[in-house]
């Protein structure tokens, strides 16, 4: 699985990590790293930032052959 915040995050004015942070609750460490690939993101995590987005959770990741 791969995260697309990144790009899900430029398709929506690129938000800063201080206003997804504020809006998730997710601390702007763990959306760095998420966005990186250096943490997997739980369910609640992908709804929140997908709320925050205005996207479907769906939308912020796609899967990968291996």
């Amino acid at each position: 699985m791969k995260i697309l915040i990144n790009e899900v995050k430029a398709k929506h004015g690129d938000p800063k990590y201080e206003w997804l942070s504020a809006s998730t609750g997710i601390s702007m460490t763990s959306l760095w790293r998420i966005e990186n690939g250096m943490k997997e993101p739980t369910l609640s995590e992908l709804l929140l930032i997908a709320e925050a987005l205005g996207v479907e959770y769906t939308e912020l990741f796609t899967i990968v052959d291996i």
